[in-house]
C-alpha cells in the first residue's frame, strides 16, 4: 500500500525472446548505475537474463521492474539479477 492505496502491479513472465528480454532489463540496469556501473558487467547480466526465466512487473504497461533467475539444478534455482526502476 501506498498512502492508503492499493497500487496495481502486473507480473508477467516475460516471452522468453532475446529482444524482449533484453528491452526490460537494459531499461531498468540503466537506471540503476551505481548498482551496475561497470558498463561490461551490465551487458552480460543483460545477455545471461535472455537464456533463464525472466518475470517482469508492469506499471500502467511501462516495465518498472524484473527477476531473472539462474538454474542451479534439476529443481532448484537462485536469483541471478533483478532491478526496481527508481
Amino acid at each position: 500500500m501506498v498512502s492508503g492505496f492499493i497500487v496495481p502491479i502486473q507480473f508477467d513472465i516475460v516471452p522468453s525472446s532475446l529482444r524482449n528480454v533484453s528491452i526490460v532489463a537494459r531499461l531498468i540496469l540503466e537506471g540503476l548505475t551505481e548498482w551496475f556501473e561497470v558498463e561490461e558487467s551490465r551487458e552480460g547480466y543483460i545477455k545471461e537474463s535472455a537464456e533463464q526465466p525472466f518475470f517482469a512487473a508492469y506499471y500502467n504497461g511501462e516495465p518498472v521492474g524484473f527477476l531473472c533467475l539462474k538454474e542451479t539444478g534439476r529443481d532448484t534455482v537462485e536469483l541471478a539479477v533483478m532491478g526496481v526502476k527508481k
